[in-house]
């Protein structure tokens, strides 16, 4: 990755954002970030970086990145020296934006889509999340938000499976149980949990998102992770 910085150009924005904190506390936050954006030929990296209270969270943002890059980095310079030659009619084409799903006094979700071409019919499209505690200044597992002994899997599972159930003409492979490492962002009515293509489902219809209101959990969702 290091290599990665000194090949191409790094622009930095400044992007301010003002938090609804809730009434009760009789004020509103503003949270500034900056927005690094790594630009070249075909290549797009867009991802952001707090202040410097909360380096744990820029590290695995960072790592994140990297982790990404990483894994395309020479499959795609390699394409793009061959498209510049003329060997190859598509343009490789690479890109990693995030959004941010929740943002409060307590909970960041940070939601990032990956795109990568390298040639062939359609190119690869994942997404990744970041779901973190900002007071405890640690990264969420989706255990981690409900009390002990919960079994979240079973609740989650029902949805999951009534989701495929409905969009049946595009699965592709059973679903039976989310796993202990699933991927979810959150919003501010509740879970998303998602899942990548070709996972169980085609190609075409794009990443499977199934959302869960927090009031399907009652009582067994911790209260501090409500927004």
């Amino acid at each position: 990755m290091k290599k990665f910085w000194v090949m191409f150009v790094v622009f930095v924005a400044i992007v301010s954002f003002s938090l609804d904190i809730p009434k009760e506390f009789g004020k509103s936050k503003t949270v500034e970030y900056k927005v690094k954006v790594v630009m070249t030929d075909g290549i797009r990296i867009y991802y952001p970086q707090f202040s410097s209270e909360h380096r744990k969270l820029n590290e695995i943002i960072y790592d994140l990145v990297e982790k990404r890059w990483s894994s395309w980095e020479k499959a795609l310079l390699e394409q793009l020296k061959i498209y510049k030659k003329g060997i190859t009619a598509g343009k490789p084409e690479y890109y990693l934006v995030f959004s941010v799903k929740r943002f409060d006094d307590r909970i960041i979700s940070i939601l990032f889509e990956e795109m990568a071409y390298t040639g062939g019919a359609h190119p690869m499209n994942y997404l990744f999340a970041i779901n973190y505690d900002l007071a405890a200044d640690e990264e969420l597992s989706l255990k981690d938000l409900f009390i002990d002994g919960y079994n979240y899997k079973e609740v989650i599972n029902k949805r999951v499976k009534e989701f495929f159930e409905v969009n049946k003409q595009s699965v592709i492979a059973e679903f039976r149980t989310i796993k202990d490492n699933q991927d979810f962002y959150l919003t501010d009515y509740g879970i998303i949990i998602f899942f990548q293509r070709y996972e169980y489902t085609c190609y075409a219809f794009g990443n499977p998102e199934i959302p869960i209101p927090y009031r399907v959990f009652e009582d067994k969702f911790k209260r501090e992770y409500l927004p």
